[in-house]
């Protein structure tokens, strides 16, 4: 049974935040890149989700990962697609713990 993770990551709030970090995520150190084998992109083509619970990626974070490969919904995912950009859960946990007490000294 997946985990949907922590609510926060599912907030308008939180999202405009991670918004505003696309472009420092993409170019983090830590970011990885994974190789998608065209079989699974075939596969799970318009389904950017379910490839991404392929490869383990938690689902709080799928919001992110599909912004980070300029993608504005999970069906533009398609059958050409070969890498995603995934970010350190580290790095994203760093800025939303950073929102969290921004948002309580405020």
């Amino acid at each position: 049974m997946l985990q949907s993770g922590p609510n926060i990551y599912y907030t308008a709030e939180l999202r405009r935040v991670l918004e505003d970090h696309l472009t420092y995520l993409k170019n983090h150190a830590s970011t990885n890149v994974i190789g998608i084998e065209p079989i699974k992109a075939y596969k799970y083509e318009f389904d950017l989700y379910s490839l991404l619970n392929e490869y383990n990626v938690p689902m709080h974070l799928h919001w992110l990962v599909m912004r980070m490969n300029d993608m504005t919904t999970p069906t533009e995912a398609t059958k050409s697609i070969d890498h995603l950009l995934v970010p350190d859960f580290r790095t994203v946990e760093r800025i939303r713990q950073s929102h969290v007490t921004t948002r309580r000294l405020n």
